[in-house]
């Protein structure tokens, strides 16, 4: 993550509305930005690694917001994204707005699955997706029980055919580079 000042003003953020975070884990949770210059690459749009960079913040306002943040400081554990990818619909250009649309879609016996919704005036601008592990003590925990210590009615529902198409692909991947 590069987006230094935007984390730092992220991180005041949470600590300053920290009660007033009441998300369930499913729920989406929404950030504003406006795409400044250094942010944009040479043809003056929105650059390709920034994006990432915006998930981050994404995801760790998810995390504040629902409480996961706080039972991963709790108990010393990590959240570790394993793969993330993306599909570049529209350009954003400098000086726009977007907001950033993060929600759990759900989850495996061991990574979390985020989907996040680039979007400006009700249009989708650009879409990502992310796998994360809860990693502590050398071990990944299976994130339905870590869930379920947030809120005992959270259930997950069905992966979306994108993310079980995506896991296969992954799969595919993880046997090419084992034989090299």
């Amino acid at each position: 993550m590069n987006l230094y000042l935007r984390f730092l003003i992220l991180v005041l953020r949470i600590i300053v509305f920290r009660r007033s975070y009441t998300r369930k884990p499913m729920d989406t949770s929404i950030l504003s930005f406006i795409v400044c210059l250094h942010d944009c690459d040479i043809n003056l749009h929105l650059t390709n690694a920034r994006y990432f960079s915006f998930m981050d913040l994404g995801r760790t306002l998810h995390m504040a917001e629902s409480g996961l943040l706080r039972l991963t400081l709790k108990h010393r554990w990590k959240l570790i994204a394993s793969a993330q990818e993306i599909a570049y619909l529209r350009e954003l250009p400098p000086f726009h707005r977007f907001q950033l649309h993060t929600t759990l879609l759900g989850w495996d016996n061991k990574y979390c699955y985020f989907e996040q919704r680039f979007e400006r005036d009700g249009r989708l601008y650009s879409l990502g997706h992310s796998r994360v592990a809860i990693v502590g003590s050398g071990k990944v925990f299976d994130p339905g029980r870590v869930m379920g210590m947030l809120d005992p009615d959270c259930q997950a529902s069905e992966l979306p055919a994108q993310i079980k198409a995506w896991k296969q692909m992954l799969s595919v991947k993880r046997q090419v580079l084992s034989r090299d």
